[in-house]
C-alpha cells in the first residue's frame, strides 16, 4: 500500500514542456508568502533528522540558505527551532504538532514568534496517532529504547553507530516525548500526541506577533494586510 501511494503521488509530478519560447533569461525563481524564492520548491518537515546522521538537521538548514528554498522545522526535530532559524538564514518555517498540554503547545507557538519565524505549519489532519507498522516491525519507539534487533542492527552499521555514539544520542530538541528522562529545551513537561490530540486557532491567537499559518487541510493565513493562498502541511 506505502508503495502504491507512493508511485500515485509521484505520477502527479510532471514537467510542462514549452516551446517557440524565448529561452535567453531562464529562472526558477517564485513569490511565496511575499518573499522569492531561488527554486519552486522546499522540504517538508521531518522529525529526529539526526536519527539519518548527526548533523543532518543542519545540513538541511545550510542547504535551505544556500540555495534560497524553504525548510519545514518539525517540532520534533533534533535541532532546535532557534538554530534551524538561524542556520537557514530566515528560510526555515515552524511545523506545530498540538500534544495534549495546551501549555506546551502556547509555548511552541510563542517561541517560534519570538524567534522571528514568520510562517507557521498547523498540522491538524490527522486527530490521532495512527499505527505506524514499519516503527512497529523494526521496534522503533520514542524515546529510542535498546532490543536485541537495535544492537543487531548497530553491529552491521559501525560507521554510523559510531559516529553517532561519539556525537551523542539523538533527541528532540524542542520537546521532551513523555517518558524520556531527558530535559526539554524549555524545560516544559513531556510531549504526548498519543491521545487526546486536537487542535484550535485559540492556540496561535495569543503571541504578540504570531506567525502566519500555513496548515494542512485549512489553507493559508497571512498576517494582517496580507492576501490568502493554498497550503500544505507536513509532518513530524
Amino acid at each position: 500500500l506505502h508503495l502504491s501511494l507512493r508511485r500515485q503521488r509521484q505520477m502527479c509530478i510532471r514537467d510542462r514542456g514549452r516551446v517557440l519560447v524565448n529561452v535567453e533569461q531562464r529562472s526558477l525563481k517564485t513569490r511565496f508568502h511575499d518573499k522569492e524564492w531561488q527554486i519552486p520548491f522546499g522540504v517538508a518537515p521531518m522529525g529526529m533528522c539526526n536519527l539519518f546522521w548527526p548533523g543532518a538537521d543542519k545540513v538541511l538548514a545550510r542547504a535551505s540558505k544556500h540555495y534560497g528554498f524553504p525548510l519545514g522545522v518539525s517540532t520534533m526535530s533534533s535541532t532546535s527551532l532557534e538554530e534551524m532559524l538561524e542556520q537557514s538564514d530566515g528560510n526555515a518555517w515552524f511545523q506545530l504538532y498540538a500534544g495534549e498540554s495546551d501549555e506546551l503547545t502556547q509555548s511552541l507557538v510563542s517561541r517560534a514568534a519570538a524567534a522571528g519565524y514568520d510562517t507557521l505549519i498547523l498540522t491538524a489532519d490527522v486527530p490521532a496517532l495512527a499505527p505506524r507498522r514499519r516503527d512497529q516491525k523494526n521496534g522503533f519507539s520514542v524515546p529510542f529504547r535498546m532490543a536485541p534487533r537495535q544492537f543487531v542492527d548497530f553491529c552491521l552499521h559501525p560507521r554510523w553507530a559510531l559516529t553517532t555514539l561519539m556525537n551523542g544520542k539523538p533527541r528532540p530538541c524542542n520537546v521532551r516525548p513523555s517518558g524520556d528522562s531527558a530535559a526539554s529545551g524549555d524545560g516544559q513537561a513531556g510531549f504526548r500526541r498519543e491521545s487526546g490530540r486536537g487542535l484550535s486557532l485559540i492556540h496561535i491567537s495569543e503571541p504578540t506577533r504570531p506567525p502566519r499559518i500555513a496548515g494542512g487541510g485549512v489553507g493559508v493565513k497571512k498576517k494582517k494586510g496580507g492576501g490568502g493562498g493554498g497550503g500544505g502541511g507536513g509532518g513530524g
